[in-house]
């Protein structure tokens, strides 16, 4: 919206993740005064040929594309998408745009607006994260899927000994009780075991985010890196906080 993209044509990969993030994003593109160039919709990613997509992505020459896809699929549709010479914004996700896709299509990557969540660089629980792995805090993002892994890993610990059972609905319902709070700061899985020993209550705050969770399930908050593709270079161009 800030470029004045507010007309944008949205596709991606017939599963529930991207059938879900292209809800979201019509919800959130509609609330910042734009709207969807068209009625997205979804494809197979075993297709031989992708070429019937990019024409119906293409058609009425939208402002940006948006293409919440994976490498291998990602890479073949922005082929085409190159090739047609379309000369508006493509904004994907930042695991489509990994080594793989920069090798495979060189300097035609140039321009490539794309992001990811990312953990809260400098905060405590992140510092120690990367410590813990065997990695140096220096201010920039590092392991960014991996320090999800790590809150996912303690919070059902967790939540299975404030349980004191493995049942799926228990688990569930202990979930927020450990992560949101009140209750002690705890960072790990050993400081939260020993806090539930002590008989205190829980408040995991995380290497990813403060992990806190809304009545749904899903997550309060979390940041978000969005880049640009720059001489074949990721550069970081803005870091927002998104209440989800």
């Amino acid at each position: 919206m800030k470029r004045g993209l507010t007309g944008i044509a949205a596709a991606g990969p017939n599963n529930d993740f991207s059938t879900t993030l292209a809800a979201s994003f019509r919800s959130a593109l509609e609330t910042a005064g734009g709207k969807l160039a068209n009625e997205p919709f979804f494809y197979n990613t075993s297709q031989p040929s992708y070429r019937a997509e990019v024409d119906r992505l293409l058609r009425g020459n939208p402002q940006a594309v948006f293409i919440p896809g994976y490498v291998t699929d990602f890479t073949a549709i922005y082929r085409g998408i190159f090739r047609a010479g379309y000369q508006g914004k493509v904004l994907t996700l930042s695991f489509a745009v990994g080594p793989q896709f920069k090798q495979a299509v060189g300097h035609a990557a140039e321009g490539i607006l794309h992001g990811l969540p990312v953990p809260p660089v400098g905060s405590g629980a992140y510092d120690a994260y990367l410590c813990f792995v065997g990695a140096m805090p220096d201010g920039e993002v590092q392991k960014p899927y991996g320090c999800a892994g790590f809150d996912q890993i303690n919070v059902l610990l967790l939540a299975m000994a404030a349980a004191g059972t493995d049942a799926a609905d228990a688990v569930k319902a202990a979930n927020p009780r450990v992560a949101n709070g009140p209750g002690e700061r705890v960072t790990n899985l050993e400081e939260g075991l020993a806090a539930l020993k002590a008989g205190k209550t829980l408040s995991y705050d995380g290497a990813s985010s403060s992990v806190d969770f809304k009545p749904d399930g899903s997550l309060a908050a979390r940041d978000f890196e969005l880049y640009e593709i720059r001489g074949g270079r990721d550069v970081a161009i803005e870091r927002v906080n998104s209440a989800a």
